[in-house]
């Protein structure tokens, strides 16, 4: 809010100058009132204050805004209260005798100087508001000197005197002189110094930082220029008044430095300035010429036919139609050199292919041809970026940009040539010209060219690239087939652990006892010997029916002879849980392949012994699979488990992962919604034959 009271107020400042300027007798367009700045400034300050209050708006806190506002609102205030009282010290009209003074003192105080202060602080800050570097302190204590010294001038300074004879000049007194002389100095160093830091942060710049800084450099530039021509004009005239012609180049770039400031560091539809000043180059250099063509072909007309010819129909017609054939080598030299000026030197196209295949032949890698390709076709045809993609089969291709890092730009190229080595495309070459700036005809077949010489060179970078990849997917390969010989190993050892702990605890937990008690009845008698012997004989028979169990549990003789249902049912009657088989009457009595069954099945055991409590087991056929699902309680290892046991588990999944993936299918462990776990695989539904 306070931001946008300033531009109220310096709005209003600018109509109260146009009021009081218009009260006088005469127009308000005279070469007085231009000499005084009328209407530039006054349009330069409103411009200020509502750039200032806009990026005030968007950033509250920017330091380029404040001075904006501040520096606008002083200089609308100066111009409108110091016309004010020169009109009462020079006219006595429009107020009382008494407020003249005060008033001009004001517009004294708040007069070019003080602008000329606030925009060099302004250079010095810009864009971000802040310093270049620290050791940038003493450049910004210039102008703050210069406005001290400015204060102190207007302090000792008598206003009816400036009034009466315009300005400060030797018959004033020697301090008020001094003063004045001093802020001059200041100023004229303070300027150039800000001019450097504003060139020098330009240079260093980057992306968007650096077309902000451009259009800034630019309006910094040419006032600099406008207020040397203005001091040299100034020593020139030996005292005498300036034209108002002489000051309308300063009145211009004052006025177009809050435009160009404004949009650069509000960034709305940031055109490029190179383009701006290109085009502006290009129009001044042809209006010149056909004026000054059009005036030599009169002049010599005239003087070859003995009298002036302004005015005759046939001469002029004639020194149009000679200015017009000239005009055009004229435009395509003068377009050429403007956008050399502009955009920088470009190679010779000779020299820009030549360099080329020399960098070619001294690339340390053929990786690095990528970017040297970019650069060279940029650099080239001077284009802003170029981008360079090599295709590779089996992957996404390389590419590079030059400058780096803009492959993500959004721009599209203005030209894309394809790279291609004995008839095989290669990859292509995309160039992003400056805005405003087409291709020409032989820039393009200089990058044919470079295409050209540049394909055999692609052609071994994507052998390089194609072999790293097969190399890598080989690597990867290796360490997936170690991998799974580990698994291997681990499985066997954890199913060898397995057998014997199983043999440990439903074999040999049978005989164990039998040994204590043969001892201690072998001299019972025959009838105790007999009783012992039937005992035996029972032991021995459980022990047999326990390890022929184990045995069938290895690879059980019903899934070779009957197949995967039976083998199932027959597992869970052991468990006393058959009817939580359920399965599809599409699958009831028919065989699947042995690898199929076999990964099927050890799927269902390895889920039975991974769960406290089953839930379900379905069987079924989806879009030509065989689907298991396995539904229970995850059983949970207590601390004082077993010696490895959680890495037994480990193996045994993954042994487990490779027999599915081994058959063609895929599984998965999953949690439903309410806890419980799910073994879910799917396998290959190949129906071999009925059971």
């Amino acid at each position: 809010m306070v931001a946008w009271g300033l531009c109220a107020a310096s709005v209003l400042g600018a109509a109260a100058q146009t009021a009081v300027l218009a009260s006088a007798d005469g127009p308000l367009l005279t070469a007085e009132n231009f000499s005084a700045g009328f209407p530039f400034v006054t349009a330069g300050a409103v411009a200020g204050a509502a750039i200032g209050a806009l990026i005030v708006s968007r950033y509250p806190r920017h330091r380029i805004g404040w001075l904006f506002s501040i520096g606008a609102f002083g200089a609308a205030l100066g111009i409108s209260i110091g016309d004010y009282g020169l009109r009462i010290l020079r006219d006595g009209d429009l107020g009382p005798a008494w407020a003249g003074s005060p008033a001009v003192r004001v517009g004294m105080l708040f007069s070019a100087v003080y602008s000329l202060a606030l925009l060099a602080i302004l250079f010095l800050l810009a864009p971000d508001g802040r310093l270049p570097s620290p050791r940038w302190w003493p450049a910004l204590a210039l102008p703050v000197l210069g406005l001290a010294l400015h204060v102190a001038s207007v302090v000792v300074t008598p206003p009816e005197r400036v009034a009466t004879e315009g300005e400060v000049n030797s018959s004033f007194s020697a301090i008020t002189v001094f003063l004045v002389v001093a802020v001059n100095v200041v100023l004229v160093l303070a300027l150039p110094v800000a001019g450097v830091a504003l060139i020098r942060r330009l240079r260093a710049a980057h992306g968007e930082e650096r077309q902000q800084l451009r259009w800034i450099a630019t309006a910094a530039v040419g006032f600099i220029a406008a207020v040397a021509f203005t001091v040299v004009a100034q020593t020139l005239s030996w005292g005498a008044e300036l034209s108002w012609v002489a000051v309308l180049p300063l009145f211009l770039a004052y006025a177009a430095l809050p435009v160009c400031t404004g949009v650069a560091i509000l960034r709305y539809r940031l055109y490029d300035i190179d383009v701006i000043i290109n085009r502006a180059l290009v129009l001044a250099v042809l209006a010149t010429f056909v004026t000054a063509g059009y005036v030599a072909v009169v002049v010599l007309l005239g003087a070859a036919l003995g009298r002036p010819v302004e005015g005759r129909f046939w001469p002029s017609l004639v020194a149009i139609a000679v200015v017009a054939l000239a005009f055009q080598p004229v435009r395509n030299r003068v377009l050429h050199w403007a956008d050399r000026f502009v955009y920088g030197e470009r190679a010779v196209p000779y020299e820009a292919l030549a360099d080329f295949s020399r960098r070619i032949g001294v690339a340390a890698s053929p990786s690095e041809l990528l970017p040297l390709f970019a650069e060279a076709a940029a650099s080239g045809v001077g284009a802003r970026r170029a981008l360079v993609h090599l295709d590779v089969p089996g992957t996404s291709g390389l590419s590079a940009a030059w400058p780096a890092g803009t492959q993500d730009v959004d721009n599209q190229p203005s030209v894309e040539i394809a790279v291609a080595d004995r008839g095989e495309r290669m990859g292509a070459l995309a160039v992003t010209m400056p805005p405003g700036r087409a291709l020409r005809p032989d820039e393009r077949r200089l990058l044919e060219r470079f295409a050209e010489q540049a394909g055999l060179a692609l052609r071994n970078v994507r052998l390089e690239a194609e072999l790293r990849a097969r190399v890598g997917e080989a690597a990867r390969q290796s360490s997936a087939l170690e991998a799974s010989r580990r698994r291997l190993i681990g499985a066997r050892d954890a199913e060898r652990q397995r057998v014997a702990a199983t043999i440990n605890r439903t074999v040999v937990a049978r005989l164990e006892p039998l040994v204590p008690a043969l001892e201690s009845q072998w001299q019972a008698g025959p009838e105790g010997a007999a009783e012992l012997l039937r005992r035996v004989d029972g032991a021995t028979g459980a022990t047999l029916d326990a390890l022929r169990e184990v045995t069938h549990g290895l690879f059980p003789a019903v899934l070779s002879r009957r197949g995967l249902v039976p083998a199932l049912r027959a597992h869970l009657a052991t468990t006393g849980r058959t009817d939580v088989l359920q399965v599809q009457p599409p699958i009831q009595d028919h065989r699947f392949a042995p690898q199929t069954e076999a990964a099927a099945y050890f799927c269902c055991l390895a889920a039975l012994e991974d769960m406290a409590r089953l839930g379900s087991v379905r069987l079924g056929l989806r879009d030509g699979l065989l689907v298991l699902d396995v539904v229970g309680t995850a059983a949970e290892v207590s601390d004082g488990g077993a010696p490895g046991e959680e890495e037994t588990r480990s193996a045994d999944s993954s042994f487990l992962v490779d027999r599915v993936e081994a058959a063609g299918g895929r599984v998965r462990r999953d949690r439903a919604p309410d806890g419980a776990l799910v073994l879910h695989a799917e396998l290959p539904a190949a129906v071999r034959s009925p059971a």
